[in-house]
């Protein structure tokens, strides 16, 4: 499972980086695009939905980003409203099985979904459209895949106490604190590198520590649904890491919280 993981790993990442260096505004838009709704019609499979349902669910999804594309000036506010839905799936997260009453309906996991995944095609939106060069896109899904390597193997050396058993047993405290911490320390080296303003150093490592944290918000999220629905993978697309949803649930989390600090504090600066 290590190796075709690793092997996997091999494929994505050259890829991954093509897509956000390689490529114009547009091209980066219809690749993200294809990979949300590759993710959308993989949710509509959690719920046991026929083909007809999975394909009206990822149309569905596809025409809201069309829409979102055409006005521009709701990114941001869908941003800031996407950091308050995470906030609320931390508490589900944090209750369950208890919360499973409150979220767990059909209807209500069918606009969960699209909750998640809106949101995260937006928040890359803003960040291709904002920042001065595509290589900072680039760091901010870095971060997440930084966090999330340094805590698979920080957590299988260290770590004893489990951060949510009941909803993910392989996560551990010691997991996301080490891989928090080596995404500040990276962010730090990286403003020391390159020079940058005391200011800006500051508000990219907040940010990049906040979606380094809330990266794995998102992971706990698919799998409380995942494990609701009594599923174990997403689908079987990527051979030993599952399916498309599996490979970007914790992006969908980080990159709205990191998109919001840069809106804040840095927009303009990087």
């Amino acid at each position: 499972m290590l190796i075709q993981r690793f092997l996997t790993a091999l494929v994505l990442v050259p890829l991954s980086v093509a897509a956000v260096l390689l490529t114009s505004s547009v091209q980066f838009c219809f690749f993200i695009s294809a990979v949300v709704l590759v993710a959308a019609w993989e949710w509509a499979v959690l719920l046991n939905a026929p083909l007809w349902g999975r394909l009206l669910y990822a149309l569905g999804l596809g025409a809201a980003m069309f829409v979102m594309y055409l006005h521009p000036l709701l990114w941001r506010p869908l941003c800031f409203a996407a950091v308050l839905f995470w906030l609320l799936a931390l508490y589900w997260v944090l209750q369950y099985p208890k919360s499973k009453s409150v979220w767990y309906r059909p209807v209500v996991v069918w606009v969960l979904g699209l909750c998640v995944l809106l949101p995260s095609w937006v928040s890359l939106m803003v960040l291709r459209h904002d920042m001065t060069h595509s290589y900072w896109v680039l760091y901010a899904m870095s971060t997440v895949w930084v966090a999330d390597t340094a805590a698979y193997f920080l957590g299988k050396a260290f770590g004893r106490r489990k951060l949510a058993p009941v909803v993910s047993p392989g996560k551990s405290v010691a997991g996301v604190v080490g891989g928090v911490v080596t995404v500040i320390a990276l962010s730090v080296l990286l403003s020391i590198a390159i020079d940058l303003e005391p200011i800006v150093a500051l508000w990219l490592t907040v940010a990049s520590g906040a979606a380094a944290l809330f990266s794995v918000l998102g992971d706990l999220f698919e799998s409380m649904v995942k494990r609701s629905v009594g599923v174990k993978d997403s689908g079987q697309w990527l051979p030993g890491h599952g399916g498309i949803l599996d490979r970007v649930d914790a992006l969908t989390s980080a990159i709205p919280f990191f998109t919001v600090i840069y809106v804040w504090f840095l927009s303009g600066r990087l």
